[in-house]
């Protein structure tokens, strides 16, 4: 079935899903279109009344979706979240992160604080190395959760 997405900016995207595509479907071909991620966006329609997509695991025709219908997207600011750091003394500091900041960046708040620089840090999560390059949602970092921090050696 055609819909049709539109921003808040009123760009209009002509959008093919099959009618027993998921919202989750629908919001994952709205990032591949607009390059907004998925967990930015929430869907509304507007059809008898305003109703908004939040189910990610419903079908689109189960919110009564058809043919020639508009769904409205709204880019939301993404939730900051608290993560503990426990550095290489066993100290743990508490750091407030965004998921789509980069690991970069999440470095450069551990050098203020730590004052290690951030060529020596090696940040482990899970027991995986965080890569520059990626964003913290690349790990699937969730809150409250636990980054260890160890020393890259110099070697000499």
């Amino acid at each position: 079935m055609q819909i049709t997405v539109t921003t808040l900016t009123g760009t209009c995207y002509p959008t093919e899903m099959d009618p027993s595509a998921t919202v989750a479907q629908l919001k994952q071909e709205i990032e591949r279109r607009v390059s907004v991620p998925a967990f930015r966006q929430k869907l509304a329609m507007q059809k008898n009344g305003r109703k908004e997509l939040e189910d990610e695991g419903r079908r689109l025709t189960e919110y009564g979706l058809e043919h020639g219908d508009t769904v409205l997207v709204l880019v939301t600011e993404p939730e900051s979240m608290q993560v503990f750091l426990q550095n290489d003394k066993n100290k743990t500091h508490t750091y407030e992160i965004f998921p789509g900041e980069t690991v970069t960046e999440f470095r450069q708040k551990v050098y203020r604080v730590e004052k290690v620089p951030p060529d020596q840090q090696v940040l482990l999560y899970e027991s995986k190395p965080l890569q520059d390059g990626r964003k913290l949602e690349d790990y699937n970092i969730r809150p409250h959760t636990t980054i260890t921090l160890n020393l890259r050696l110099r070697g000499g």
